[in-house]
Order: C-alpha cells, then structure tokens, then sequence
C-alpha cells in the first residue's frame, strides 16, 4: 500500500500560492504608491517652476508711462528754426521685482508732424511696483539733413508766441532690462501727448 504524507494544518500548496499573489500585489501596490508620489513631487516642482517664471524676462510687463502733472511741458526755442522741448514723465513699473528702463527712442512730433528723432539713454532703476519722475529733453530743428516734414514741425513752434502751446506727441519704443540683464523692447507706443508751451 502506498503511502500518504499529510500536509500540517497550517500549510498547504494552494495555502503558498494565494500568500505569493497577495505578496506580488502588495508589491505592484508599493510601486505604483512610489510613482504616484514621483509625480506628485514632479508636478510640485514644475508648479513651483511656473510660478517664479514671472521673475524672468518672458514675463516683464511693459512700464506705464504718462505726462507728469506737476511738471508742465515747455518749449524753448534756440534761433535758427531750432529748439528744444522738455517734459517731466510719470514711470511706474508694473512688475513685481525691479527693472531697469534702459533706452527711450522715437519720434517726437509737433502738431502733428515729425519733428525730431530721439535715442536717449535713461539707466532708470526701478524698484517692484515702484513709479519714479524721469525728465527727458527732446531737441527739433539740429538735424544736418534736410527733412521736409521735420522742418514743418520747427515751423509750427518757431512761428508761435511766448506764453502760447504747441501740441506735442512722442511715440516710441521702452528698452527694459530685468535681473537677469535680458533687455526687452515695448513698442511702439504713444508714450507722451499734450500740450509744450513756449517760453
């Protein structure tokens, strides 16, 4: 007769085979724990990521300008269908950390017609959210070459009286750097409008 071996109560084939499937899900479970926390910790770090991109120049918003209402414009007139006109601007930097407005150029007109073309270096340093007088003087009638619609606008203030006011316009561009020194240009734009009166 042949012989029969009994299996102790507390083990059997089947008993073994249920306890490594439970152990390789309980496995599978700890892996897909891991990769959930990986992409929660990578999904923090591109948030964090996004939201100091406002820190760089992809994101630097243009600076606000405007005539400064303490400061009238004037218009001095140097001989020789020449001169100069003087206005006082209002800067504010919209950012939330500092600038630099580093160049100011364009256009300026009087009554409507060019008079002069201005690059002026400002090297104006702006604090976050700060607003700041920035005074810029616009020289007409000093160019070598003749330009008709330039002699039009020197026209138009060298004909007026003292005291009187000569509509002015200056559309141009913003060169604006950040902290990490990548200039970025706003324009053009109506940066300046109103009236220069004559001295």
């Amino acid at each position: 007769m042949g012989r029969s071996v009994e299996c102790p109560p507390e083990w059997s084939p089947a008993g073994d085979a249920a306890t490594g499937i439970r152990l390789a899900r309980q496995g599978r479970m700890k892996k897909m724990r891991w990769s959930s926390l990986l992409l929660l910790g990578a999904a923090a770090v591109l948030a964090m990521g996004c939201a100091s991109l406002e820190g760089t120049t992809s994101m630097v918003r243009a600076p606000r300008v405007r005539p400064s209402a303490e400061h009238p414009t004037e218009l001095s007139l140097t001989g020789s269908g020449a001169g100069t006109v003087k206005a006082w601007a209002r800067v504010k930097n919209p950012n939330n950390f500092p600038i630099t407005l580093t160049k100011v150029h364009g256009t300026l007109f009087l009554a409507d017609h060019k008079a002069a073309r201005l690059d002026v270096e400002t090297k104006l340093d702006m604090k976050a959210r700060e607003e700041a007088t920035l005074p810029l003087e616009m020289p007409f009638g000093q160019d070598k070459d003749k330009d008709k619609e330039k002699e039009k606008g020197a026209a138009v203030a060298v004909g007026g009286q003292a005291g009187s006011a000569v509509p002015y316009r200056f559309d141009g561009n913003l060169s604006v750097s950040a902290h990490d020194n990548v200039e970025t240009v706003f324009g053009p734009l109506t940066l300046l409008e109103g009236q220069a009166r004559i001295r």
